[in-house]
């Protein structure tokens, strides 16, 4: 979670907001963000598809998995550490079906 502070001219807080999801593949928000995840969050989600907890269908998990093989293929034909670390830092990180996102 995280919290932000609005701030008038004269420095004074006018807004201070807490509690916002920051990562919705970690904790108990259901893998969605910002006001969907704290709503999942304590139990009370909204009666549309986007409200929901998130799960991946069967093409978008073979997706992942099959981008994740050649991603890891790639990576073993860098011809040294530099570009095994550049390659390793531009690799997506996608959640898979396999993946506990809360």
């Amino acid at each position: 979670q995280a919290c932000s502070l609005l701030f008038t001219p004269e420095g004074k807080v006018k807004q201070f907001t807490i509690g916002y999801v920051m990562d919705r593949c970690i904790g108990n928000t259901g893998g969605m963000g910002g006001f969907f995840g704290v709503l999942h969050a304590v139990g009370k989600t909204l009666p549309f598809e986007e409200g929901k907890s998130w799960a991946p269908s069967w093409g978008y998990a073979l997706y992942v998995e099959v981008g994740r093989l050649f991603g890891r293929l790639r990576l073993l034909t860098a011809k040294d550490e530099a570009e095994r670390y550049r390659l390793e830092k531009a690799m997506i990180k996608m959640p898979a079906a396999t993946d506990d996102i809360g």
